[in-house]
């Protein structure tokens, strides 16, 4: 199907993209083998600070990254630490996990297009700002800290896996370049749906990949998943700095008192700035 002689609209490329996610052709990146060994690591019964420390040391930048976060505001004790292995222990493994990942998921957040480049960079940044918030939610809630982390921070993971999707099509003369407009209006439409998968694909819990795929409609989740996905919901809006979010529906549904949103995010605020520091 060749859409280039003609002015490429919203129903053509919903479908052509809904044909590539229903045959399974997304490109979706890889996890990195050192990201894979932490998270098995992690996971097994005898895993230890020591034995993760050993993973991340193969990898300087990923273990700069440990480094910072667990220097950081949000988790600073009383010295800075140096050690690898301290870090770990200050950050505990489930967050160790969470930062891995969230750096394996910030390298698919480029584009070799340029203006795609540009729109992966704002996302990026927005991911942030939802990543601070879901993880006070959670803390406020006593949920899962860590997974509210990183379910923010990967909120928006479909964005690059549709923009190169995308790409693909462009360069195959399949479709023409689409416009910002377009874009964005797919990328609303079918970034949550690519997003869950990606995330699927790189064995995160359902939990996680369900509340990202469910995000635009929380109340068509999945009920054992409704908490985790008002929450993705709520973040998202505050990383999209939507205005009103007192009135958000996730307000009523996860019971929360304005006045205790209006710090969590004033908190998440200061937060973000560490996250971005340190991924």
């Amino acid at each position: 199907m060749s859409a280039t002689a003609n002015a490429l609209d919203f129903e053509t490329l919903s479908s052509l993209l809904m044909e590539e996610i229903n045959a399974g052709r997304l490109t979706l990146p890889v996890m990195p083998d050192v990201a894979t060994k932490v998270k098995q690591e992690a996971a097994s019964p005898t895993s230890s600070a020591k034995k993760l420390s050993q993973i991340i040391a193969t990898d300087g930048a990923l273990a700069a990254r440990i480094l910072k976060m667990a220097n950081s505001a949000i988790y600073a004790g009383l010295s800075e630490i140096k050690n690898l292995d301290l870090a770990i222990g200050r950050l505990g493994s489930a967050m160790v996990v969470a930062l891995v990942i969230g750096a394996a998921g910030k390298e698919t957040f480029r584009s070799e297009d340029r203006g795609f480049n540009e729109i992966l960079g704002h996302a990026w940044r927005r991911a942030l700002a939802a990543s601070a918030a879901s993880r006070l939610l959670a803390v406020q809630l006593k949920d899962d800290a860590e997974e509210a982390f990183l379910a923010g921070l990967l909120h928006a993971s479909g964005e690059p896996v549709l923009l190169e999707t995308i790409r693909t099509l462009v360069l195959a003369g399949t479709v023409e370049r689409p416009e910002e407009e377009l874009l964005t209006q797919v990328l609303s439409e079918y970034a949550y749906l690519a997003g869950s998968r990606l995330l699927a694909k790189w064995g995160l819990p359902e939990s996680l990949f369900t509340a990202v795929e469910f995000q635009g409609n929380p109340g068509d989740a999945p009920e054992a998943y409704a908490r985790n996905t008002w929450m993705v919901s709520l973040s998202a809006a505050f990383g999209r700095g939507e205005d009103g979010l007192s009135e958000h529906p996730a307000i009523k549904q996860l019971g929360i008192e304005p006045e205790t949103l209006e710090g969590i995010l004033e908190q998440a605020r200061l937060d973000a700035r560490e996250i971005a520091h340190s991924l």
